[in-house]
């Protein structure tokens, strides 16, 4: 999904990340309104450097950090949402910055969520290159019960808001194996 580059100069790298951080897009609505192929669209253009999957830094790892206090769950999380995709290389690369990242973090922050997604994005530039990107794009529909932190964490974020037709929503789940019943319900 993402442009591939040679792996040199991670500090001109990290620095770029965090440049990105403050020119945040974030992609949120229901599930099954056109997230992916939104995300598959902006991933094409060279001046967006797209989280390829769902982080769910706002959905599932800041809070699960916040009340548990786990740094190896959260460190397994990052590296299956920003790290599992590439080369084993690249791979090891990147878990190293997600572990040198999780040192010094402090669970209570406000800005949580922005340290996990700089440690990911960081991870995520070890395969490939943002030097290009004028911002960095996320997608994970159920941000929207999280905007209020999301925009505590980044304040110049922009939001993306998807809706769809509830009865197309409807059959789309309703084609989906994911969401098909037990025959016997």
């Amino acid at each position: 999904m993402l442009k591939r580059f040679g792996r040199s100069g991670a500090e001109s790298q990290a620095a770029q990340v965090l440049g990105l951080l403050d020119r945040a897009v974030f992609v949120a609505g229901r599930g099954r309104s056109g997230s992916s192929l939104l995300l598959r669209l902006f991933d094409g253009h060279p001046q967006v450097f797209a989280v390829p999957r769902e982080s769910r830094v706002l959905t599932e790892i800041a809070p699960a950090l916040r009340t548990n206090g786990d740094l190896e769950a959260a460190r397994a999380s990052l590296a299956d949402r920003f790290a599992a995709f590439a080369d084993e290389t690249v791979r090891t690369q990147a878990e190293a910055r997600i572990d040198a990242g999780l040192g010094g973090l402090d669970p209570a922050s406000a800005t949580l969520p922005r340290d996990l997604l700089r440690i990911g994005l960081e991870a995520l530039a070890c395969g490939y290159d943002p030097t290009a990107a004028r911002c960095f794009l996320e997608k994970t529909p159920k941000n929207e019960a999280h905007f209020d932190e999301m925009f505590v964490a980044f304040p110049e974020a922009k939001v993306i808001y998807l809706v769809r037709d509830p009865r197309a929503v409807y059959l789309s789940n309703a084609r989906s194996d994911q969401f098909r019943m037990a025959p016997d319900f």
